[in-house]
């Protein structure tokens, strides 16, 4: 079973928006796809629609059984629950990470003839918890906007995921706008300081990414610009996470 988080520490640039949009991508492929929300806003959880508590991923941290909700073709979901109820398993861990990465450990291992694929959605923090996420997975993507906030705070993830796993992640431009010229140069200036790491295809800004959200369906089911940016996208993370 290979283990993708979707990581940044900065929010609102569309690390729950790919994690879905990918899981049922490959899900659709016909690979058997885990998908984990390990982020207390529950997002994932909230496209999903899925809030069953035998299928609450704190179970895994407190010891209790577990069992992954089918959400989609080929997708099951361990979710975030309700109430920001995972805060409450964060913060009892917060002090243990160890524990909290060693049963983590325990339970992908357990369920790895399962599934094919574990998609990890992470929270917007840096801390013990998403050190941990990083250490368990194969690969890392980072979904970023073209803008210099984003960019600023780079190379603090960059270095946490090079300390813990080394160089397997890549970055995925988000909300891209290709008319301005700031975030075409910001774009250059990304390729030309992390080469192949930056995918090729930006995704574009597009209000019908907010629809599909809305209608709580994946972007490939609209048929728009930004639905075959997802697809380029995701076609290229496939060449490279999928051997």
């Amino acid at each position: 079973m290979k283990i993708q988080a979707f990581v940044n520490h900065k929010g609102g640039v569309g690390k729950t928006t790919l994690s879905y949009n990918y899981a049922h991508h490959r899900g659709k492929q016909g690979k058997k796809v885990l998908f984990l929300d390990l982020d207390p806003q529950m997002a994932a959880s909230f496209l999903f629609n899925s809030w069953d508590d035998k299928a609450f991923v704190g179970r895994i941290f407190k010891g209790d059984p577990v069992e992954a909700a089918p959400v989609a073709q080929n997708v099951s979901l361990l979710n975030a629950g309700t109430k920001l109820r995972l805060l409450e398993i964060k913060d009892r861990f917060f002090s243990r990470p160890v524990m909290f990465g060693d049963r983590l450990r325990q339970y992908l291992a357990s369920v790895a003839d399962k599934y094919d694929e574990c998609v990890i959605d992470t929270p917007p923090i840096i801390d013990g918890m998403m050190e941990t996420i990083i250490s368990v997975s194969d690969y890392c993507i980072i979904p970023l906007q073209s803008e210099i906030l984003p960019i600023v705070g780079l190379e603090s993830i960059n270095t946490i995921i090079d300390n813990v796993k080394g160089s397997k992640y890549f970055i995925v431009i988000n909300m891209f706008a290709p008319r301005t010229r700031l975030q075409n140069q910001i774009l250059d200036e990304l390729r030309e300081n992390y080469h192949s790491i930056v995918l090729p295809t930006p995704i574009r800004r597009s209000i019908r990414v907010v629809d599909a959200q809305h209608r709580k369906v994946p972007i490939s089911s609209i048929k728009c610009g930004v639905a075959q940016d997802f697809a380029k996208v995701f076609k290229e993370l496939d060449a490279r996470l999928v051997k």
